[in-house]
């Protein structure tokens, strides 16, 4: 069993936060931050995340099966994609003992895929946070993650996976989900070791007001933000309301933002509504172009360095 692991909280700087809405077609816009930290002040690079805690029971029959299809699908996670880029100029621009957080809301695992070029490999879930130069924060979830679940399923060894599954669907008004998150890399995830599993995914509806994560990441995510002094959002349309309430309670006033949307009157736009969370920036620019302009032209990397 694969337990969720401790973050080694660093008391000094903080190099990156990096958040950004990718390419699962499940997944709700997505923030990209980017924190900047010199001589003790904390730099942030964006972030790719996932939230939700206990699923409600409501309309949980309607969405169970494209739970089950998420947690089926597969993703090739070896091809160079602007993730790899991005990493690459975060790895020139982060100083030594600076953290890069990414958060991101997004339930696929290309960017566990690209950190690979990064010499980053997560199979656990403690690699997310413990890396020294790069913390994941899925905020949203992750297609490979499950909580246990506490009811009994009868006779559950001799079901297969998807037979528990629909038996979960049967069971939706009185599912017990625990906070017991593993990681499951094989399809579908219906049981393991005779423990029946539901997927730690938040659903995709318009409000969600948990996190779908382990606890000791949204600790560690709440010991760093503080320290940033950058914000780079990515194809975020700033509308996850208990982020944006998390980035206000920990974020430093004085803040540089630099938004990247689909075009800049959309950048604009998710800069308009960080405002209106109370969140209050020194500088606000909005990127010309998307995600690949941005990431051709270096844009991030000049933002990090200016």
């Amino acid at each position: 069993m694969r337990q969720a692991g401790k973050c080694r909280h660093n008391t000094g700087r903080c190099a990156r936060l990096l958040s950004w809405a990718g390419a699962c077609p499940y997944a709700s816009p997505a923030a990209c931050s980017s924190f900047r930290v010199a001589d003790g002040e904390c730099r942030a690079v964006g972030a790719h995340a996932s939230l939700r805690a206990k699923p409600p029971v409501t309309r949980l029959g309607l969405s169970m099966d494209n739970l089950l299809r998420l947690n089926s699908s597969a993703f090739d996670l070896r091809s160079t994609t602007n993730y790899v880029t991005l990493l690459d100029q975060l790895r020139r621009v982060r100083a030594k003992n600076e953290p890069v957080l990414l958060v991101t809301f997004n339930y696929d695992r290309m960017i566990e895929g690209s950190l690979s070029s990064v010499n980053l490999s997560i199979s656990e879930f403690q690699h997310y946070i413990q890396n020294d130069a790069f913390k994941l924060f899925k905020l949203h979830g992750s297609v490979n993650w499950v909580r246990e679940v506490g009811n009994q399923v009868i006779n559950i060894s001799e079901f297969n996976d998807w037979q528990v599954a629909y038996d979960l669907i049967n069971m939706a008004p009185e599912l017990k989900i625990s906070d017991r998150f593993r990681i499951i890399d094989s399809r579908p995830k219906g049981k393991v070791d005779d423990i029946p599993l539901f997927p730690a995914i938040a659903l995709p509806v318009e409000t969600k007001v948990d996190f779908e994560c382990p606890p000791d990441h949204l600790d560690c995510l709440r010991a760093h933000i503080g320290k940033v002094t950058k914000l780079v959002t990515i194809g975020w349309a700033a509308q996850e309301q208990h982020f944006l309430k998390l980035l206000k309670k920990h974020l430093a006033e004085g803040i540089s933002i630099f938004a990247v949307a689909e075009g800049k009157q959309q950048a604009i736009d998710v800069l308009e509504r960080i405002k209106a969370a109370g969140i209050d920036a020194k500088d606000e620019e909005a990127a010309e172009g998307g995600f690949t302009e941005c990431t051709v032209k270096r844009e991030f990397e000049k933002f990090l360095k200016a």
